[in-house]
């Protein structure tokens, strides 16, 4: 396999997991107005730190990259709900 063939794969990867992050990012502005609804902090630690535990048990020799990737994923979506409590009184 050639580098522009290992390129074009990681570009079809990558056009792949963005409709994903995007709906991901939607659920977490769900998450957000469920939590303010029920007066939820945005930071549930045992909930992350239980999937942080299921993905890197399931990545294999990738563990770490895993556990980073999610830890980036976390920031983002608590990020987002953060700044949606604090600005939008609808969510």
């Amino acid at each position: 396999m050639s580098l522009n063939d290992i390129r074009q794969k990681i570009n079809e990867i990558d056009a792949a997991l963005l409709p994903l992050f995007l709906d991901r990012l939607d659920c977490a502005r769900e998450v957000a107005a469920y939590k303010k609804a029920h007066q939820l902090p945005v930071l549930n630690r045992d909930r992350e730190e239980a999937i942080l535990a299921d993905m890197t048990d399931r990545a294999g020799r990738d563990q770490a990259a895993v556990r980073a990737f999610y830890e980036g994923l976390f920031a983002i979506s608590r990020q987002l709900q953060e700044d949606l409590l604090d600005e939008d009184p609808s969510c």
